[in-house]
């Protein structure tokens, strides 16, 4: 059975069941669907490891659905089933799945594989119609690219003179593979904790986050073997050559994030601004990112601009990881500079075509957010320049149901 066919069979089958529980318990469904193409002016060259010069519907395609059910007033289960074209190649995964037990209308307690609260938009990231861009800004939201967590949360609502408080605190743990700019990085990060704050009423939310965890991640780097200095010389006429060594890249107790963030919705005008960064204090050191976004409603039309800069403290040098450095430096010290004008059209009250056109420049002798190169270190892939700017152009039909 192909991927897509395992994909659907799956869906149909938990659709099925939703509609025979239905008749015991109160179950809802919801679902959301992203179909986007998007590609570069870079020849031979790829960005996140997808986009490219020749137009690409892997990107950001993808399709969610979501199944709660309400045993009694108290319990509740969510789970919500996700399909993308770029990650999971069409397959199915559950991307969130918990239990939810109220103590009562202001307290609850989650339970399972549940959101991490890292982002303004962390609740709703894959669901593409509920902000203005294609994408979220990858100089924030690929700084720590993941979403969800093994464990528990403890949602605390109350209300502050007329304002929506939410606070999350949460713990759990998580063991995943991340793909992102021609690597695959397996990451282990234990006794995750920390909090969310958000602060909202119809006009604005304030949005604050931070967490702490035992981080483990692995990767492979190429590493000259001979042909460069304090390295044997290499046979007459062959050049530099190059192994593999998997060298931790994060290998700390200390890791840490932190988030804070703003949007606003006030008459015609929409505003949205985030920074956030991390600690590493390892191989790599602290790394940051920043946007902010404006844009102005004119009826089902929103034309939107955004800045963006990312930015990497220098791998710290260590005389054991010297070969390395190169390769990680290419592959992990990633600064750049954005600038992206879009346009999202209204079709009705469940649908939104967007288009997208973005410069990026990188900057501080790297790659930017550009792929680095498999084979050479200190290398982009292509023959993209460190220092090289690019353009990329994207177009996504968003749509919930």
């Amino acid at each position: 059975m192909t991927r897509i066919k395992k994909s659907l069979a799956l869906a149909t089958a938990c659709c099925l069941a939703s509609g025979i529980a239905s008749a015991a318990v109160d179950v809802k469904t919801n679902g959301f669907l992203t179909a986007g193409a998007a590609m570069i002016d870079e020849p031979d060259s790829t960005t996140d490891s997808f986009v490219n010069d020749r137009l690409g519907f892997e990107y950001d395609s993808r399709m969610g659905l979501q199944f709660s059910a309400k045993v009694n007033p108290q319990l509740e289960f969510t789970s919500q089933l996700l399909s993308r074209a770029r990650i999971e190649g069409w397959d199915v995964k559950a991307d969130w799945a918990f239990a939810e037990y109220k103590l009562n209308k202001n307290v609850s307690v989650r339970a399972g594989r549940i959101r991490l609260p890292l982002y303004l938009a962390s609740e709703y990231v894959e669901v593409g119609y509920a902000y203005p861009w294609v994408r979220p800004p990858a100089e924030v939201y690929r700084l720590v690219p993941v979403n969800a967590l093994s464990g528990v949360s403890t949602p605390l609502k109350a209300n502050l003179s007329g304002m929506d408080l939410l606070v999350q605190p949460f713990a759990g743990s998580l063991n995943t593979d991340l793909a992102s700019r021609g690597l695959v990085v397996p990451v282990v990060a234990d006794n995750m904790a920390g909090a969310s704050i958000d602060l909202s009423n119809d006009t604005v939310r304030f949005h604050a986050m931070y967490f702490t965890a035992k981080v483990q991640a692995d990767v492979a780097v190429p590493i000259p073997l001979c042909g460069v200095p304090l390295a044997p010389p290499c046979p007459s006429g062959l050049g530099t050559i190059y192994g593999s060594a998997d060298v931790a890249v994060l290998d700390t107790s200390a890791f840490s994030a932190w988030d804070v963030g703003m949007t606003v919705d006030w008459r015609n005008i929409v505003l949205m601004t985030e920074y956030a960064q991390d600690n590493a204090g390892t191989a790599m050191d602290n790394q940051f990112g920043w946007y902010a976004t404006l844009g102005y409603k004119m009826g089902n039309v929103l034309p939107y601009v955004t800045y963006a800069q990312r930015r990497s403290d220098k791998i710290v040098d260590d005389p054991n990881t010297a070969a390395y450095e190169p390769a990680l430096i290419s592959g992990f010290h990633q600064s750049q500079d954005s600038i992206a004008l879009g346009l999202r059209y209204n079709v009705g009250n469940a649908s939104a075509l967007k288009f997208e056109v973005m410069n990026a420049s990188a900057q501080d002798d790297t790659c930017g957010l550009m792929d680095a190169s498999s084979t050479v270190p200190g290398a982009c892939s292509g023959n993209f320049p460190v220092n090289g700017s690019y353009n990329m152009y994207s177009v996504a039909y968003d749509v919930v149901f």
